[in-house]
């Protein structure tokens, strides 16, 4: 396959896994009962692309921007581990601090409005790693087509020694197993690969189909959640644009901001207006991956009206959540 190496096409565009809750976990059951199943521990980074073109190394972020000269030690390493020409890497960007990726703290290492010299210096604090997780081409022959298995086994080989880039974490158990490993140890989710995946990109900018074959999973909590107040819609008179979700800070008693949410099915919006004029503060339940420092829900879902809770029981499960939750006594 012909490709631009370098520069890299700004229109480039990876396949991606596919979501947690898209896909029947049927699906991933019958590949491990066949012996066909891959799990990764899925790491909170940023995207790079790692390229040897030319007999040069250049790294970008997922956009792509070049940010080469911001993190040199991987560079170098590359250079020293003797890439191929005409060599492209998918890998995460990582800073781990106190066993946690913080994916917050490398903003300051690749944000386009940090200045080189600010860079360099967060480099020297949080000295930056890279885990490589896929290969689109080695030594100019492309690989998307080869069963991930091949590929997986031909990052492993190398990275076969220490450094500051590493090969992805693989969990060898059975996939319930590995659920409770990352609900064990915190971590963000897992990768569950088919041995024999084929991906693909595109080069117009728009995202490809997310292939069959490649699965994120992240572990799901479910909450209550108090709802006093609708924020009106303004395009729909007589109809609301959100909801407003709060819970009580165990210590203070204090009713704390959770976020908004305004996806909604008609039915569910008809039952939510007439409970609202009727009987609030009323209790909703959601499903969501993570809460941030704020309280704020990331990927929430909603389940439905709880008309058999109190709002008064709707209080934040402090021990599921980091200390540093502002808001929240600990």
């Amino acid at each position: 396959m012909k490709f631009q190496f370098d520069p890299l096409p700004k229109s480039f565009v990876l396949a991606k896994p596919i979501q947690w809750g898209e896909y029947d976990e049927n699906e991933i059951y019958e590949l491990e009962k066949n012996g066909r199943l891959i799990i990764e521990v899925k790491r909170d980074g940023w995207k790079l692309l790692d390229i040897n073109a030319n007999k040069q190394i250049k790294i970008y972020t997922d956009g792509p921007r070049e940010i080469t000269n911001r993190i040199p030690h991987i560079a170098e390493e590359l250079r020293s581990r003797k890439l191929p020409n005409n060599t492209f890497l998918v890998s995460e960007g990582l800073i781990v601090a106190n066993g946690k990726d913080e994916r917050g703290k490398i903003q300051s290492v690749f944000h386009k409005d940090t200045s080189i010299e600010k860079s360099l210096l967060a480099q020297r604090i949080f000295k930056m790693r890279q885990m490589v997780f896929e290969i689109v081409f080695w030594d100019g022959q492309y690989l998307l087509d080869k069963p991930y298995a091949e590929r997986l086994t031909l990052i492993q080989k190398f990275l076969d020694r220490d450094g500051y880039i590493c090969p992805p974490e693989i969990l060898n158990m059975p996939v319930d197993e590995a659920k409770k490993f990352v609900l064990k140890h915190n971590l963000e989710g897992l990768v569950l690969y088919d041995t024999e995946f084929r991906s693909s990109f595109r080069l117009d900018g728009d995202n490809p189909k997310r292939p069959d074959g490649c699965y994120k999973w992240k572990p799901m909590y479910e909450g209550d959640f108090i709802v006093r107040d609708l924020i009106p819609s303004k395009e729909r008179p007589g109809d609301f644009k959100e909801i407003l979700l709060l819970q009580i800070d165990p210590k203070t008693g204090k009713e704390i901001d959770c976020g908004k949410h305004g996806v909604f099915s008609k039915k569910d919006r008809k039952e939510i207006q007439a409970l609202f004029r009727k009987n609030k503060p009323f209790v909703v339940q959601f499903e969501y991956e993570t809460r941030t420092e704020n309280n704020k829900l990331t990927n929430k879902r909603f389940v439905g009206i709880r008309h058999d809770k109190k709002w008064q029981d709707c209080v934040i499960p402090s021990k599921i959540f980091p200390k540093n939750m502002k808001g929240v006594s600990q």
